[in-house]
């Protein structure tokens, strides 16, 4: 099998003096970042460092949930072109990222719920996305195992259904990207800590590392709850706040429980996920309008940020992902 291939994925490099493009963080979004360069523009001298292992941070620690019912016409919207990215993915990177598009659902726990969820189901069939609203026994058919009685402590009224939503390897993700890249002789430096960056006439100009120096025609930082401490060394203050989501993960369920679950009730956010055959319950933020956390599968701002750079290469001193990809959650 592909994920217990012994054969090496990505070389290491030596740390050259100067590259095109330097990606601060070496997980999902700076790996595809970095892949969607080369791939669709040619940029191919581009140095991607990580402080620590590939996928040490978010991108390893999520989870893994594939979906594009949001509320909003442009989540909805950005979020489903994410989605069509993945569904053809593992035929591009010609590696299984184990995707299993097994559906999704919202749960409501109280009337104020299931009114938000009924918005949320307009406004996904305005725009085309597969999503609709389920009572109980459509709920009970699809996930047998939830308690559906009224002696729950947050009894369940109703759910919003997306057949087309799901789970993915978010291990694979990253190693079917990284390979992609050294493939194109895009290289890779993990252990490779930033310490600084150096910006001239409104432009970062030196990345400062633990290894040395390293000179760059443009700089996108793609660390995720990191990105207000990196974008600072360049002199940039991001509107963001990073909030830690907590999972808790039973030992392995049956086959058969793999649907994905998430909570819409209040108080607080907090339901059940059933991923990759476990059952995990997480707690989010209460308050959507404050808190940001980056969300994994955004791959539409990767080719964003690909298509910015080749078009506007000197607009800003440092570019972030991080506002193209972080999520109210």
């Amino acid at each position: 099998m592909q994920l217990f291939d012994k054969t090496r994925m990505w070389r290491r490099h030596e740390l050259k003096s100067s590259y095109d493009v330097v990606i601060v963080g070496a997980g999902a979004h700076g790996l595809a970042a970095a892949y969607y360069l080369g791939k669709e523009h040619g940029v191919k001298k581009i140095a991607l460092l990580d402080k620590s292992y590939l996928g040490a941070g978010a991108s390893g620690r999520n989870t893994a949930i594939l979906r594009s019912n949001y509320r909003t016409p442009e989540g909805i919207l950005f979020y489903d072109a994410s989605l069509k990215l993945y569904e053809r993915l593992s035929q591009e990177l010609e590696w299984n990222l184990l995707f299993s598009q097994c559906g999704h659902m919202t749960l409501a726990h109280n009337d104020s719920s299931v009114t938000g969820l009924r918005v949320r189901a307009e406004n996904n069939q305005l725009l085309g996305v597969n999503s609709r609203m389920i009572d109980t026994e459509e709920i009970r058919k699809l996930a047998p195992e939830i308690d559906l009685s009224c002696d729950a402590r947050y009894p369940i009224l109703a759910a919003l259904y997306h057949p087309p939503g799901g789970i993915i390897r978010h291990d694979a993700v990253v190693w079917g990207y990284a390979r992609a890249c050294d493939r194109m002789g895009i290289e890779i430096h993990p252990h490779t800590e930033v310490t600084d960056i150096k910006v001239e006439n409104n432009r970062a100009t030196t990345v400062m590392t633990k290894r040395g120096p390293v000179a760059a025609g443009a700089v996108l930082n793609a660390t995720a709850g990191w990105a207000s401490t990196i974008a600072s060394m360049a002199g940039v203050k991001l509107p963001i706040v990073t909030h830690p989501l907590q999972a808790c993960v039973t030992e392995p369920l049956k086959h058969r429980m793999i649907m994905p679950l998430t909570g819409g009730g209040r108080p607080p956010r907090t339901g059940t996920m059933i991923q990759t055959g476990s059952l995990s319950a997480a707690g989010s933020m209460s308050n959507r309008t404050k808190p940001f956390n980056t969300w994994f599968h955004s791959l539409t701002a990767r080719r964003i940020f690909a298509r910015s750079y080749m078009s506007n290469c000197s607009s800003m001193a440092i570019r972030t992902i991080s506002s193209l990809a972080v999520a109210a959650r």
